[in-house]
């Protein structure tokens, strides 16, 4: 590590990363990154899996509260047709004993 911390800016700007034309320097950081690589990407991938059964779970959810949603709304409305066509039955009634009169 701490060759890898004393590499100057200059050796790092260079784009030659050849292993064999490395410093030391460069090549102890190269070292450390794939490393660090082979800890930190099983850890993201186990993170991505949690985060995608995650949005699979509020998927799941989301379409519930949908179909739910729906099927309250059309018993609603199923509710208010029945009312509009009992008072209209009522209404016809009361014309039809009117017009009679």
């Amino acid at each position: 590590v701490e060759r890898a911390a004393s590499a100057s800016m200059e050796e790092l700007n260079s784009p030659d990363w050849t292993p064999g034309k490395m410093s030391e320097e460069k090549t102890q950081m190269t070292f450390l990154h794939e490393n660090l690589n082979r800890i930190i990407i099983p850890m993201l991938e186990e993170l991505v899996d949690l985060y995608e059964s995650e949005v699979d779970a509020f998927g799941g959810l989301t379409v519930f509260v949908v179909w739910l949603i729906a099927g309250i709304n059309f018993m609603v409305t199923v509710v208010l047709f029945l009312l509009i066509m009992r008072g209209l039955r009522y209404v016809m009634q009361t014309m039809h004993e009117n017009i009679n009169r």
